[in-house]
């Protein structure tokens, strides 16, 4: 009986407790719904006429704001950008990884003048005929691939200065040349006039799209390489690939900043009338890559920019040998890793602005390769690198090659050649432009 019990006080327990409990959440779920009414007052039908007109009215001010320009911070080039909605549209559009890049070749040929008489003194040079094949390869290649082809032969600086007599030395021009184009394109290429492109169905855009598929998308700039070897950040510049962004429009700058003369007596020892690499743009890429590249890493790291020195005694910059040493110290030194192919694109910080061509015997080689002049080891000649992107050579060009612009000529009718008249005509399909060279 006392089991019993103990048993039936139990059962009476646990039947207390469950009603305990339902009522506990049943008195906290009718003071939830008090508090909601309280906090959501009754919408009648003013006030949900005035909160439609007061939305209307938002969307009037928002419509009038979308027609004003807008300031807006640009986290990609840490800059302030003004815009319309235009220009917004064309931002957008420039973000299309399928949009059609707006890509210019430029090439020049600026002749050398009297060294002791005005920069503009000379007359208007002529391309060798060996190299007139080289041009028409250029324009063939900007037709197939729907690039504007530009060439230069006008002069970029004015008369020459008493301590600027460097600038007599031919290339310098390009300088001028690409800061002038550059604005109205997304990229330019600048060729020299001994520069070929082997395969003219092969678009630039192939070294863009490798660069996006390694999630490269700060690259500004896209120089060649020289062979051997393959571990120096100096090259042959007879090409550049250059980006309309702040990094490639700042290191144009620079670049323009050493063409001035760094120090009281210019940027190197040489003699007026005597020139050498040094006296050409050459190093001045070099010092412009070093110095942009310092200056955007600066806003990082806070380490001060890469500076050019000046020697108090001898009035001209300190370089060991025209600025190459410095160079390949910097980019050893920030470990800026070369290669325009994989495997080390996968290497490549993804922040870095500057993109090394790599030789290799198997793939494309990069912008280039230089055979021209030096010593380059096993490089036998133009159908050794049947394979490369491009070649830097004055030397005739492959019956591949020829075939091409014999196809060329036929299919779109481009020219590239003198008149009798001594006029340099180029262009496709009936549509040309003339240059005029006094015979």
């Amino acid at each position: 009986n006392h089991s019993g019990m103990m048993t039936s006080q139990n059962n009476s327990t646990k039947s207390n407790n469950r009603r305990c409990r339902w009522r506990f959440w049943t008195f906290m779920a009718l003071l939830l719904v008090v508090a909601i009414r309280r906090r959501t007052p009754e919408i009648t039908g003013e006030e949900d006429s005035a909160r439609d007109n007061a939305r209307a009215g938002d969307d009037g001010y928002n419509a009038s704001m979308s027609s004003n320009v807008e300031t807006v911070l640009s986290q990609n080039d840490h800059e302030y950008a003004t815009i319309t909605p235009a220009q917004r549209q064309d931002r957008q559009e420039s973000n299309n990884p399928n949009k059609k890049l707006r890509i210019a070749i430029i090439s020049g040929f600026v002749a050398n003048p009297d060294p002791m008489g005005p920069r503009n003194s000379q007359k208007a040079p002529r391309i060798s005929p060996t190299l007139l094949d080289h041009m028409l390869n250029k324009v063939c290649y900007a037709k197939m691939q729907g690039y504007d082809f530009i060439f230069n032969s006008t002069a970029g600086f004015p008369d020459k200065q008493d301590n600027q007599y460097w600038l007599n030395y031919g290339t310098w021009h390009r300088v001028p040349h690409i800061m002038a184009a550059l604005p109205k394109y997304d990229w330019i290429l600048y060729t020299d006039t001994d520069y070929v492109f082997q395969d003219l169905t092969t678009p630039l855009e192939v070294f863009i799209k490798d660069w996006e598929l390694h999630q490269l998308r700060n690259v500004s700039v896209f120089v060649p390489t020289d062979l051997p070897p393959n571990n120096l950040h100096v090259f042959s510049a007879f090409t550049i690939f250059i980006r309309n962004s702040p990094f490639g429009r700042r290191l144009l700058e620079n670049w323009w900043e050493f063409s001035q003369g760094m120090c009281p007596k210019g940027n190197f020892a040489s003699t007026p009338g005597r020139y050498t690499w040094c006296d050409s743009d050459q190093p001045g890429l070099w010092y412009a890559m070093t110095k942009t590249h310092s200056e955007f890493r600066a806003t990082k790291t806070r380490v001060k920019p890469f500076q050019a020195q000046c020697n108090d005694i001898t009035g001209v910059l300190t370089s060991q040998r025209c600025m190459g040493p410095e160079t390949n110290a910097y980019f050893k030194r920030v470990r800026a890793i070369k290669g325009n192919e994989y495997p080390e694109l996968d290497r490549v910080p993804k922040d870095q602005p500057i993109v090394w061509s790599k030789l290799t015997r198997t793939t494309r080689s990069g912008l280039g390769v230089q055979l021209t002049f030096g010593s380059w080891g096993n490089a036998k000649g133009v159908e050794d690198w049947s394979h490369a992107f491009g070649l830097h050579v004055k030397k005739q060009l492959t019956a591949k090659m020829k075939g091409d612009l014999q196809n060329c000529r036929r299919a779109f009718n481009c020219t590239a050649d003198y008149t009798e008249d001594g006029v340099f005509r180029y262009g496709c399909s009936g549509k040309s432009s003339d240059l005029a060279a006094d015979v």
